[in-house]
């Protein structure tokens, strides 16, 4: 770490690096790997929410521009920080899945202990799946279980239940996956789903890391991709969101060549990446993006609390979380009620998507500008025609529904919290083009 005078960040700057280094403004023309490779893994909650948040930051972005770029293995989706699934960049396919198998080393084999796994069962049954892969293609993780010899998959009974592992199968892939052996793709090639086909690796991911690295000596290269992705942040932003221990995370900090900066209203010093350091002057071109964010955005699960990105005097109004009990306050709140737009340089207001009406229902904080207004109509627009006749729906997450999105839909039009009624607006897609008969 640089030992140079800190420079000092007021709270408006430390969002303004966050957004530009998120690439938010769509100011480069990159393609999904690029993006993935400069902005950091994207969060994969098995719905429509890694295609939202690529299009944020490429705005031409098809459904079929991502689908491809995990077909051709520009992009993985994989186990990574935490042990969550996320879509990966090539770049930073084998760091991640080696990170992963790391964290979860010792907890995967006190559970398979718990629930009574013999020894040499796994690595028996691992060789039995690859080799059926090899002979079959691709399969689900139900076909496979019927395509390997009879009596290969053991099941775990109630000891296994306790720990969450069924049968002898999940491990076996799981270790698999974590040696370079097979890979995971999508059920029916997109993005937004939890089924999964395991088809025999064909390339070693691992070519240039040693077998016996360390979580220490992960550290550095794991911060690389956090810092660039950040632009700004702390050791402890780190930490939370890449599950490392502060004292594997910390010397691989000290041989980084970040610059310190005097946060306001931070205890700990924020780290400025390399990249990020031109973004000092140019801070105020973060008000001009307008961008609809998915859940669990990068802006927010690079470490951060969404109150940062939200000003103080929505601070107190109080929001349900999905997914937990009861009630917060936004400037407590870990996670964020709805899905955010971004405007004028912070989080302005929320959004979901109406099926029935094919528009995006805006509820704004506050007031914005009319030409920010108009800018999130125009885009909001592009963006509900886009998820009717692209992506088909927006579920966030394998188990959400209609249901739940309609009363997403009602709780946020209704305007219940704060003065987001003020603010409330839609954009209609625009009508689907008839497709052009196929010449004979």
């Amino acid at each position: 770490m640089s030992t140079a005078t800190e420079t000092k960040l007021d709270r408006d700057q430390y969002r303004a690096i966050r957004l530009l280094a998120q690439g938010l403004d769509g100011s480069d023309e990159l393609d999904p790997q690029e993006r993935l490779e400069q902005n950091g893994f994207v969060r994969s909650l098995g719905g429509v929410e890694a295609y939202i948040a690529l299009r944020a930051r490429i705005p031409a972005l098809g459904r079929f521009d991502v689908d491809t770029a995990v077909a051709t293995s520009c992009a993985r989706l994989i186990p990574a920080v935490r042990g969550c699934i996320y879509l990966v960049g090539r770049q930073h396919v084998a760091l991640a899945l080696r990170v992963a198998d790391l964290l979860s080393r010792s907890r995967a084999q006190r559970e398979r202990e718990r629930a009574g796994v013999e020894s040499g069962e796994i690595e028996r049954l691992a060789e039995q799946v690859v080799e059926t892969l090899a002979a079959s293609g691709p399969l689900t993780t139900q076909s496979l279980r019927r395509r390997v010899p009879e009596g290969a998959v053991r099941s775990l009974g109630d000891a296994g239940k306790k720990v969450g592992i069924s049968s002898t199968l999940p491990p076996a892939l799981r270790d698999l996956e974590f040696a370079g052996r097979i890979r995971r793709m999508p059920h029916q090639d997109r993005l937004d789903t939890e089924r999964y086909l395991w088809q025999v690796e064909e390339r070693n991911p691992f070519e240039g890391l040693d077998d016996d690295e360390t979580l220490a000596e992960l550290a550095e290269p794991l911060a690389e991709v956090f810092f660039s992705a950040a632009g700004v942040g702390t050791l402890e932003q780190f930490c939370a969101w890449s599950g490392l221990a502060k004292g594997d995370a910390s010397p691989a900090l000290e041989q980084m060549g970040l610059h310190p900066v005097e946060l306001e209203g931070a205890e700990s010093t924020a780290w400025l990446h390399e990249s990020a350091v031109h973004l000092l002057v140019e801070t105020d071109r973060s008000r001009e993006p307008v961008a609809f964010l998915p859940f669990e955005d990068n802006l927010i699960s690079l470490g951060e609390r969404p109150a940062t990105f939200i000003d103080p005097q929505h601070h107190g109004i109080e929001v349900s979380i999905r997914g937990r009990r009861g009630t917060t306050t936004l400037g407590e709140a870990t996670a964020l009620p709805y899905r955010a737009v971004v405007a004028e340089g912070a989080i302005r207001g929320f959004w979901e998507f109406d099926s029935a009406a094919g528009e995006i229902a805006v509820s704004w904080l506050d007031d914005v500008s009319k030409s920010t207004r108009a800018a999130a109509e125009e885009k909001a627009a592009r963006l509900a025609g886009w998820i009717r006749d692209d992506l088909g729906h927006a579920r966030s997450f394998s188990l959400d529904t209609d249901d739940a999105i309609g009363a997403r839909l009602e709780a946020l039009r209704s305007g219940s919290y704060g003065e987001a009624s003020k603010g409330r607006a839609s954009a209609k897609a625009p009508a689907r083009k008839a497709k052009p008969k196929p010449k004979k």
